[in-house]
């Protein structure tokens, strides 16, 4: 039914991997699309929103240890070594049309700088609603 109600749609898109309906997560989680298409379209904004997104090199270390009396225990430790790249400062408040109609194009303007000189992407979001990524943006430009 999810996909001929859009309340359903929603529900099953919130409520990730809802039984019976195959997930895709993009990047541990941040995006998720529920169902499945050949319709490359339905995985490209996910891809586009994560595909910059930076990685940190993991170190992990198993230990088993015999406990006797057929007992096994097992330790797990998984760490994240530091980046060396910094986040960029929080962008400007964007400046722009105060109101727009439905359907009208609006223009907004913000700019940030990032203290390694990385470029930079911007996502635009009102409420729950958020637009793609926008970018790479040279560090300092509008």
């Amino acid at each position: 039914m999810a996909d001929q109600n859009s309340e359903a749609y929603q529900r099953m898109d919130s409520e990730l991997n809802f039984a019976g309906y195959p997930s895709v997560f993009f990047d541990g989680g941040p995006e998720v699309r529920v169902g499945g298409t050949y319709d490359q379209s339905f995985f490209t904004s996910a891809i586009n929103a994560v595909y910059h997104n930076a990685v940190d090199d993991l170190n992990m270390s198993v230990s088993p240890e015999w406990m006797g009396n057929s007992e096994l225990m097992i330790s797990f430790e998984l760490s994240s070594n530091e980046l060396t790249n910094e986040a960029p400062d929080k962008p400007a408040t964007p400046s722009g049309d105060a109101e727009a109609d439905l359907g009208e194009p609006a223009t907004f303007v913000t700019s940030t700088s990032d203290l390694d000189g990385d470029q930079v992407w911007y996502q635009w979001c009102i409420d729950d609603f958020c637009l793609d990524w926008y970018g790479p943006y040279n560090s300092g430009d509008t």
